[in-house]
């Protein structure tokens, strides 16, 4: 990851793409069941996250943005 973090590949402004882009990064370097369990949660915060900006009109990663993608991510996986 710190590769990419170093060759500008992760997102520093939109965290919709940065969670995505890392969900990828965990899930070919890490590998393993562990590696398909983070990608699984930053694909389904990256979604959260998405959702919530929406509703809350905001292109900005606010706390309450944060909070409410946390909770919408959290609802995707029941």
């Amino acid at each position: 990851m710190q590769a990419k973090l170093d060759r500008d590949e992760i997102s520093s402004t939109d965290v919709v793409a940065a969670m995505i882009a890392i969900a990828e990064v965990v899930e070919v370097d890490m590998g393993g069941t562990s590696g398909g369990l983070y990608s699984i949660f930053f694909n389904g915060l990256s979604k959260g996250l998405l959702e919530a900006q929406r509703e809350k009109q905001s292109e900005t990663a606010t706390a309450e943005v944060w909070a409410r993608g946390l909770e919408v991510c959290s609802d995707l996986s029941r």
